[in-house]
């Protein structure tokens, strides 16, 4: 199987990457992000503000945008002041 026919992340496994428009992974990326917990939601704030991992790691890890892992960030650096 190449890479065309393996599934998108977030996407049915019937979908490929042929098949799967930006749109449809985008909205994948945002129903992930509505699932995740808020406990994991400040790990993954706090893991871009340590500097362990960067945010289009952090991204790619959990399948989210960078912009909503950038969100988390900005609402984490607040909460610290």
């Amino acid at each position: 199987m190449d890479d065309s026919q393996l599934p998108v992340a977030g996407l049915p496994a019937s979908a490929s990457r042929a098949n799967a428009s930006p749109a449809a992974a985008c909205r994948a990326a945002a129903c992930r992000a509505k699932a995740l917990e808020p406990g994991r939601r400040g790990e993954l704030a706090l893991g871009v503000l340590t500097g362990s991992r960067s945010a289009a790691q952090a991204a790619r890890d959990e399948g989210v945008s960078r912009k909503f892992v950038g969100a988390q960030v900005e609402r984490a650096r607040q909460a610290v002041q």
